[in-house]
């Protein structure tokens, strides 16, 4: 059974990072960054920040999958687990990436092959 002083830890993480989609943008708004369009300057960098949430991604299953040791038996399953931990995380988030990057927004922009039907 989980403890109570760990479930209350978790529940109040869980809320502060749900409160960041109301909290970001006012933060945004009063600092004077009210448009995203000064934010077009780091679409240079895309592939920057696609890699290195790609590396925080991996980094952080790898320490979640080595955190639960107990688990396993042996070593070998213990090993076999982080790395399976490892490959879904990476494949998840690059096919997430993918999806949005090549089909969700082209439809909300109204461009792509999606909405080519004239």
């Amino acid at each position: 059974m989980v403890p109570r002083r760990s479930s209350l830890a978790v529940g109040i993480g869980g809320a502060a990072v749900g409160s960041l989609c109301c909290a970001l943008p006012a933060a945004a708004f009063a600092a004077g960054l009210a448009g995203a369009s000064s934010l077009v300057a780091l679409t240079q960098y895309q592939r920057v920040f696609v890699f290195a949430s790609l590396l925080l991604v991996v980094g952080l299953s790898w320490h979640l999958a080595g955190s639960h040791e107990e688990c396993c038996d042996t070593a070998a399953e213990r090993r076999a687990m982080r790395y399976t931990s490892v490959a879904t995380a990476a494949v998840t988030y690059l096919a997430v990436y993918l999806i949005v990057d090549r089909l969700v927004i082209p439809l909300l922009y109204g461009i792509g092959p999606a909405m080519s039907m004239n």
